[in-house]
């Protein structure tokens, strides 16, 4: 899992071998926060990154009973983006490439909750 927790992290995924669409998305995300990502922690799924490991990586319980659902997943066709807010002053973004090779799991855990847009409302279990 790629770890992005900063200007530097960031600046390092920006030089990393993945989707060149998705370092387009950190960049726009970047821009629009217009920080130092202090406040914002992206973690990029990689294929061989399993339920346990996303939720070790992001401290939190997503994958069964209990869970936390995310405040919102869009689909931008190439990969989700599932945010949670987790308060005022802290947000996690989860990136998961929509591609074969990542855990099926996991995809389908962000289809059941992403809008094809920004406007669409938030689902529930």
């Amino acid at each position: 899992m790629l770890s992005i927790h900063d200007g530097e992290a960031l600046a390092r995924a920006l030089t990393a071998p993945i989707d060149p669409l998705i370092k387009r998305l950190l960049i726009d995300r970047s821009d629009q926060l217009d920080c130092d990502l202090i406040d914002v922690h992206f973690a990029i799924v990689e294929p061989a990154d399993t339920p346990a490991i996303i939720e070790r990586t992001l401290g939190l319980t997503l994958f069964s009973d209990g869970a936390l659902l995310p405040d919102w997943v869009e689909a931008h066709g190439y990969c989700f983006e599932a945010v949670f807010d987790l308060t005022q002053a802290f947000t996690q973004v989860l990136l998961v490439p929509d591609h074969a090779h990542i855990d099926a799991g996991i995809r389908t855990f962000c289809a059941d909750f992403a809008s094809e847009g920004p406007s669409a409302s938030k689902r529930t279990r």
